[in-house]
């Protein structure tokens, strides 16, 4: 599956949410056999990304990483800030030295599948003028979910340094492109609470993107 055109594309995985409505970390929920947080570096690396990068929180323990040591990077939230958008600076500030784009993706998705990531990327980089890519699924474009470029860190910075946290920021003033999915396929939902766990636990999406 690494067989793919376009530019070379790291992973990024943000974990470094409190999961406070979920009761418990959501990067050591299990799902076959794996945690939520290697079973998401799983599906990245099948898909192709190298290097990859979780950003973490310095406060919460992560699950052991077994699969995927090599080419991985831990990148822990800046103290000074908090919030998604502090999780994706680090990240993609870990990232910019070995790619120009990455794969963003919350650890929170335990649908997803290594063909997803693929159709997301091929999608995003595959033409002549690759541009900043947003999974959009119905009417909802997720700010945490698609491909970045590298170079985001520093945008990120200075909204961080402004006092912003919320990662919407980002795409302000932007020229993004939108991958769309349908409602309806449970490969890029979050969740949120144990009932949306549960739920997406049992669904089977009906399509891969």
């Amino acid at each position: 599956m690494t067989n793919r055109s376009g530019p070379n594309c790291s992973g990024l995985v943000l974990c470094g949410g409190s999961s406070r409505r979920m009761g418990q970390p959501k990067p050591w929920l299990i799902i076959e056999s794996k945690s939520l947080l290697e079973n998401t570096l799983h599906h990245l690396k099948t898909a192709g990304c190298c290097p990859l990068a979780v950003a973490a929180n310095r406060q919460v323990p992560l699950p052991k990483i077994e699969d995927n040591k090599e080419n991985f990077i831990l990148s822990l939230d800046n103290e000074l800030y908090s919030g998604p958008l502090a999780g994706i600076e680090s990240g993609l500030r870990c990232l910019a030295p070995w790619s120009d784009w990455a794969v963003v993706v919350p650890c929170d998705l335990p649908r997803l599948t290594a063909q997803a990531v693929a159709a997301l990327m091929d999608y995003a980089l595959a033409v002549p003028a690759p541009s900043p890519t947003i999974v959009r699924q119905g009417s909802r474009a997720n700010p945490l979910l698609g491909v970045f470029p590298t170079s985001w860190h520093q945008k990120a910075l200075h909204l961080l340094n402004q006092g912003m946290a919320r990662a919407d920021g980002l795409l302000q003033g932007e020229t993004l492109r939108y991958f769309d999915v349908s409602e309806q396929d449970w490969v890029w939902r979050d969740c949120d609470t144990p009932e949306e766990w549960m739920s997406l636990q049992k669904a089977k999406s009906p399509q891969a993107t």
